[in-house]
């Protein structure tokens, strides 16, 4: 019994081991390094600006972080991700439902407790998600809109209506 459970074992540590030395996990690993969102012990990696998805998919196999961190890469330095011009089933599902605000699904066995903090972690400093949402504002609205733009300096009519809340949070 034992025998057999070293054996399984064995051979599931050298599987790990030849993953971890083939070129795509590399160069997968080495292109998170470069962009300093993962940190490895491994040596002499290559530090490609981007890597196709594939290979990110691949290296998540043997590097759980890589999965977790892909997520947000992909939505927010999509950059470092050559995109096929099909995307995956899965990556797509995990898209749509994190830019439209849905709950999100597993990404290859991640739960989505493991990488939304980091989707909200690669923003901006400070900064959640910015959702999207249109108003159908009368043109006199607009205009005191743009009126208190100008003479608060706010950097946009969205800084405006977001300092509004405010003063109405506070007041209430």
């Amino acid at each position: 019994m034992t025998a057999d459970l070293e054996a399984r074992a064995r051979l599931r540590f050298d599987e790990l081991e030849r993953g971890r030395s083939d070129p795509r996990f590399r160069r997968a690993l080495g292109a998170l390094a470069r962009a300093k969102l993962l940190t490895t012990t491994l040596t002499d990696l290559p530090a490609p600006r981007s890597v196709p998805l594939s290979e990110m998919i691949f290296a998540g196999q043997f590097e759980p972080r890589v999965l977790e961190l892909l997520p947000a890469v992909l939505l927010k330095r999509s950059a470092l991700v050559r995109l096929p011009k099909k995307l995956p089933a899965e990556v797509e599902a995990m898209l749509e439902a994190v830019r439209h605000g849905h709950d999100a699904p597993s990404f290859y066995g991640v739960p989505a407790s493991a990488y939304m903090p980091w989707i909200e972690r690669l923003g901006r400093a400070g900064h959640g998600k910015a959702v999207m949402r249109s108003f159908r504002l009368q043109p006199a609205d607009l205009r005191r809109l743009r009126e208190l733009k100008r003479k608060t300096g706010a950097a946009s009519e969205t800084e405006v209506l977001r300092e509004a809340l405010a003063v109405y949070e506070r007041e209430s």
